[in-house]
C-alpha cells in the first residue's frame, strides 16, 4: 500500500506540472486578443510622424493627431520608402528638401536592421566560412574551408575535415602579432555570398577586445578596433551595405546600442533610454535625411528620429493595454499561481520556461482549497487521510485540485 501511495504522489505531482502548461496554453488559445502595434514612420515631406495601424481586416493610415490618409496620400508622404511604387505610377518627386532624387541614390541610402530578443544569444555551430574579400570577381564565392577560433585560428577543409596547417598558422601568427588573446568569446559576421562585398568578422577575444578579421587576396587582415573592452559586448550584428556608413550594430552588456562606423571603428551610440535586449524588439531604418529607431516591447513603443549625424530630431511614444491587463488576464492571474511552457516569445529555443503568477492567485488558491475541503466533506473523507492533497492544492491551486481528482487516493 505504501508503494501505491508513493506512486500516486509522484503521478499527481507530474500531472500537476503538466496541467500548469496545458491549462494556460488552451486558456489563452480561447481568450487571447491579438494586439498589433502600429508601424511608425517619419515623413521627410511634412517633418512629422505617420502611423500605419493594422486592424482586423484592413489598415488605417493616420498621424498622431488622428488625421486619416488614403494609402496613396500616405505613400506620397513617404516617398523614400515607397519610391518603387511612386516611380511606377509616375508620382516620384524629382527633388526633396533641396536634394535631387534618383532611384539609385534613394535605394543606396535606404537602410534597415531588425534585432529581436530571440536573436540574442542563439547557439552557433562554431565553424565559419571566410570569404575572399578582394578576389577580383564580380560575385563573392563561398570558400571550400571553414574556420574556428579556440586555442588558435584553425581552418578545416569542408570535404575532408583535414586541418589546413599552413593557412591556420599564418592567420594565428597574424592575430597574435596584433595582440589577440585566444580563445574567442564571440564571432559575428554575415556568412553568405548574397551581399555586395565582404567585411569578414568582428571577433571578441578572451580579454573582451574586439578585432576585425577578414581575408584580402589570400592574406590575413586583422585590426584591433579599439572598441573599449569595458563595454563587454553582448552581441553584434554585422551587415555589409553599399552605403558603407557602418559595419553593423553592437549591443553592450548595459543594453547600450551602438553602430560600428567606417570612421576608424568609431562607435555611434544610439539615443535609446528604454531598450532591454532580453525583452525589446529594435528596428533601425534610414533614408537620405533621417534615421528612425523604434524600440518595442509588451505594451509600449518608443521611436526616436535623428538626422544623419544622429542628433535627435523628434520622438514619439505610445502605449496600449497588455494581455495581462485585459479581462482574460485578470481571470488568468486569479486562476494560475504559476505556469510552465516550452516556448517563449523572447527566445527561439525550445526549453522549460516558468513564470510565477500575481498575488491575486492567492485568492484562487484559497478558493480551490475550500472546494477540496467541501469535496472531502461531501464524500465523508477524513482530512487527516488527505494531507498531501491539501498541501498540493494549497500550493498549486486549480492544477493540484484537478490532479488529485483525476488520480484518486488508494482508499477510494
Amino acid at each position: 500500500m505504501k508503494t501505491v501511495r508513493l506512486a500516486r504522489i509522484a503521478l499527481t505531482v507530474l500531472l500537476t506540472l503538466v496541467l500548469s502548461w496545458v491549462l494556460p496554453h488552451y486558456f489563452w488559445k480561447a481568450f487571447d486578443i491579438s494586439i498589433r502595434p502600429p508601424r511608425v514612420s517619419y515623413s521627410p515631406v511634412q517633418n512629422s510622424f505617420l502611423l500605419l495601424r493594422p486592424e482586423a481586416k484592413s489598415v488605417r493610415y493616420v498621424d498622431p493627431a488622428g488625421k486619416e490618409y488614403t494609402r496613396e496620400e500616405y505613400e506620397r508622404l513617404l516617398p523614400l520608402t515607397n519610391y518603387r511604387q511612386l516611380a511606377a505610377s509616375g508620382q516620384m518627386p524629382d527633388s526633396l528638401r533641396g536634394a535631387k532624387l534618383d532611384l539609385k541614390t534613394v535605394q543606396l541610402n535606404n537602410l534597415f536592421l531588425r534585432v529581436m530578443p530571440a536573436d540574442i544569444g542563439l547557439p552557433q555551430i562554431p565553424l565559419y566560412p571566410l570569404v575572399e574579400s578582394q578576389s577580383g570577381r564580380v560575385r563573392l564565392e563561398m570558400p571550400n574551408d571553414f574556420f574556428r577560433i579556440g586555442r588558435r585560428m584553425e581552418f578545416m577543409d569542408a570535404a575532408t575535415n583535414a586541418v589546413q596547417e599552413s593557412k591556420s598558422q599564418e592567420f594565428t601568427d597574424t592575430l597574435l602579432a596584433r595582440g589577440f588573446a585566444f580563445p574567442a568569446r564571440q564571432i559575428a559576421g554575415n556568412p553568405t555570398t548574397r551581399k555586395p562585398f565582404d567585411e569578414g568578422y568582428f571577433v571578441v577575444d578572451a580579454n573582451d577586445a574586439v578585432f576585425h578579421i577578414k581575408m584580402v587576396r589570400g592574406k590575413p587582415f586583422c585590426v584591433n578596433t579599439g572598441i573599449p573592452a569595458g563595454l563587454r559586448v553582448r552581441h553584434m550584428f554585422i551587415m555589409e551595405m553599399g552605403l558603407k556608413e557602418f559595419y553593423g550594430m553592437m549591443i553592450a552588456a548595459d543594453n547600450s546600442v551602438s553602430l560600428i562606423s567606417y570612421d576608424s571603428y568609431r562607435l555611434i551610440r544610439l539615443p535609446l533610454s528604454r531598450y532591454d535586449a532580453a525583452t525589446c524588439a529594435l528596428f533601425f531604418g534610414g533614408d537620405l535625411f533621417y534615421r528612425t529607431i523604434t524600440v518595442q516591447s509588451e505594451g509600449w513603443l518608443e521611436t526616436v528620429v535623428t538626422d544623419r549625424a544622429y542628433a535627435v530630431v523628434d520622438t514619439y511614444q505610445e502605449s496600449w493595454p497588455t494581455r495581462d491587463e485585459s479581462t482574460a488576464g485578470a481571470w488568468a492571474a486569479s486562476l494560475f499561481p504559476f505556469t510552465f511552457h516550452l516556448e517563449d516569445e523572447d527566445s527561439a529555443l525550445v526549453d522549460f520556461y516558468g513564470q510565477c503568477g500575481k498575488w491575486t492567485a492567492l485568492w484562487g488558491m484559497l478558493l480551490f482549497l475550500v472546494l477540496l475541503l467541501i469535496s472531502l466533506r461531501l464524500r465523508r473523507k477524513h482530512v487527516r487521510d488527505h494531507l498531501f492533497d491539501l498541501v498540493l492544492v494549497a500550493g498549486t491551486g486549480i492544477f493540484g485540485l484537478l490532479a488529485v481528482h483525476m488520480i484518486p487516493s488508494p482508499e477510494e
